[in-house]
């Protein structure tokens, strides 16, 4: 597969996460997506890794490559809700920067981000993480396999 097909599928979560959050009001088809959705970014971003493996990138480009719409998103999101008051807060850019991590288990690491005092940072950090270990796992699975 082509090195920059790979890169552009990183965008995947984006397009998952838009899709979670244009169909959470509609009753049966917003619960589906909200549950399906995250597990098949997850199993998504496991054959990503191993792609980004036999195309030959090495592990520090890969994880980078392979996570960098995430820590982009990641980026965003501290920019907008951490370091910016609700006056000076772009709702553009504050609404983007959350689709990446609307495509991850939410249900699953929620009651985990509970426990700290900014919750919804904790969510959006634990989502990288484990979306971020996935791909790694899948990358360093496949190399090992090569």
């Amino acid at each position: 597969m082509k090195k920059v097909l790979l890169i552009a599928l990183t965008l995947v979560p984006f397009g998952a996460g838009h899709i979670v959050d244009i169909t959470a009001l509609v009753p049966v088809a917003g619960a589906a997506a909200f549950y399906a959705l995250p597990f098949a970014v997850l199993g998504f971003l496991f054959w990503l890794g191993g792609q980004y493996a036999k195309a030959g990138f090495g592990p520090g480009a890969a994880l980078l490559l392979g996570n960098a719409a995430g820590l982009c998103s990641l980026a965003l999101f501290l920019w907008q809700f951490e370091w910016q008051t609700a006056e000076t807060r772009d709702l553009f850019w504050a609404g983007l920067s959350q689709k990446y991590f609307t495509a991850a288990p939410q249900f699953l690491l929620g009651p985990v981000a509970r426990v700290f005092p900014h919750p919804v940072t904790v969510l959006e950090l634990l989502s990288f993480l484990l979306m971020a270990a996935v791909f790694a796992l899948g990358f360093f699975r496949a190399r090992k396999a090569k």
